[in-house]
């Protein structure tokens, strides 16, 4: 199950969260499961890595660098459909400047 709902819009370098949910129980997730999503967009594509959060949770974080379209696929060193194999797409749009004067950081 994918808590960050697909075609959803953020700000460059905007933190973004893809919650994954294992489809079963592993016997030490800290130690033995590996999460990731393949991220693809305007002119890169990176592997980002994610971790467990408590009970069948894992939780992924990343940003978009660049505006545009961005794609991710989930991975994981364990045959799991809740952690292997998902999809989403989100939008980064540029910082406008009335957001920015709201926003020094």
């Amino acid at each position: 199950m994918i808590a960050t709902p697909d075609n959803v819009s953020a700000h460059v370098w905007e933190a973004m969260e893809i919650t994954l949910t294992s489809s079963t129980d592993h016997e030490n997730p800290y130690m033995n499961v590996d999460v990731w999503v393949d991220l693809e967009g305007p002119g890169l594509r990176r592997r980002v890595y994610g971790f467990w959060d408590g009970d069948r949770t894992y939780r992924v974080r990343l940003v978009a660098p660049r505006p545009g379209t961005w794609r991710w696929k989930s991975g994981s060193n364990c045959p799991d459909d809740g952690l292997t194999g998902l999809t989403g797409t989100f939008e980064a749009c540029e910082w406008t400047d009335p957001e920015k004067q709201a926003n020094p950081n």
